[in-house]
């Protein structure tokens, strides 16, 4: 059961629809600590930017999800504009 919700007013068409499943999916995989599915999402350019400053490349942040140094327990996301690009880059 996914610990993930997102809020909207608004309506969506079937692409919307599908890039919001898509970042659930992600959001989820954080919260399971999926490491099969985060490694699938991120980029191998990923960094993760710290309120600190510190950048955190995707493999330390994959470790610090698996091994619970980072922990996410649920999310709820209001829909806020997204680049439908990512679809079609996923799609290729």
């Amino acid at each position: 059961m996914s610990k993930t919700t997102i809020e909207s007013k608004n309506t969506f068409n079937e692409e919307q629809n599908e890039l919001l499943l898509e970042f659930k999916k992600f959001i989820d995989a954080l919260i399971n600590k999926d490491k099969a599915i985060m490694e699938e999402f991120l980029s191998p350019s990923f960094a993760l930017v710290h309120m600190s400053g510190q950048n955190q490349p995707k493999e330390g942040f994959v470790k610090e999800v698996i091994d619970g140094t980072l922990n996410y327990f649920s999310a709820v996301h209001e829909y806020l504009p997204v680049l439908q690009d990512y679809l079609r880059l996923r799609k290729k």
